[in-house]
């Protein structure tokens, strides 16, 4: 990962992973009941180069995390509809959903909530409030583990495919190779 400080306003000086630079912007789900802390927290991630989806209730962000996939859930435990712990077993219990990291942000901070927000498979638990800089390392240290686990399952795929592209590889370099040919087609077209 390279850092650079970046001034951030009366918040001090915070790290900018610029290997993200170049590659596809990274999509984060908020579902968070009160829309001031969901501003909030979408303004930081927008400012470190992620798009934010933003979801008011449990019953909603189930919704959105189907329709748009995100990369990541940062999640309220204490929302109306359907709580955090809900929202987050059902959406490990959709295939589609089930590998999408997920943190926990809530301003309890007994071990018993924690410890059951963990035991239903969350990946991390921000308490709140938390800074800007806690936000972004959480966010940053869940998407780099994901990332390294899913290069790990590609090489162990490669190998048992005697080290040949994996179907899954070959239809990724497809659909990239189709969205460049439409892009190219597009600016002689208009």
């Amino acid at each position: 990962m390279s850092a650079e400080p970046i001034p951030t306003g009366g918040l001090g000086k915070l790290p900018v992973d610029t290997s993200a630079f170049g590659r596809r912007m990274r999509k984060v789900l908020v579902i968070e009941d009160s829309p001031e802390i969901r501003m909030i927290i979408g303004e930081t991630l927008s400012l470190f180069g992620f798009q934010t989806l933003e979801a008011e209730d449990g019953v909603t962000g189930i919704e959105v995390a189907q329709e748009h996939l995100p990369d990541l859930v940062l999640c309220d435990i204490n929302m109306p509809n359907l709580d955090g712990y809900g929202t987050l077993k059902a959406l490990r219990d959709f295939e589609s959903t089930s590998f999408i990291p997920f943190i926990f942000l809530s301003g309890a901070t007994d071990r018993f909530t924690i410890r059951k927000g963990m035991e239903l498979g969350a990946d991390d638990y921000l308490t709140k409030p938390f800074s800007p800089k806690e936000l972004m390392a959480a966010v940053n240290a869940r998407l780099e583990k994901q990332e390294k686990g899913i290069n790990q399952q590609v090489k162990a795929d490669r190998a048992a495919n005697g080290g040949k592209l994996t179907s899954g590889e070959k239809k990724q370099i497809n659909k990239e190779q189709n969205v460049e040919s439409k892009k190219i087609y597009n600016k002689k077209h208009n």
